[in-house]
């Protein structure tokens, strides 16, 4: 897989709840959260990293992802692949 076609997970994880909700979602999914996906993060998931990380493995392995055809990579920081 290319380099183009990987995601730097360190960088999903940053910001706001809300800037990582839609970083995230367009990164992974090609475009922007619902106002539900913002509600969800922004007091459900917040500032937590555990949780936020618990996010990006659910969009993982979503139907959504899996059949948008991106073939993204998520690389982690020390280069293991989520």
């Amino acid at each position: 897989m290319s380099e183009r076609n990987t995601v730097d997970g360190s960088k999903l994880i940053a910001g706001s709840p809300l800037e990582f909700c839609t970083v995230l979602y367009a990164a992974l999914l090609n475009r922007f959260p619902d106002r539900k996906a913002w509600t969800h993060f922004r007091w459900h998931v917040g500032d937590d990293p555990e949780r936020r990380l618990a996010e990006v493995r659910k969009i993982l392995d979503s139907d959504e992802f899996r059949k948008g055809g991106r073939g993204m990579r998520l690389r982690s920081a020390a280069e293991g692949s989520l």
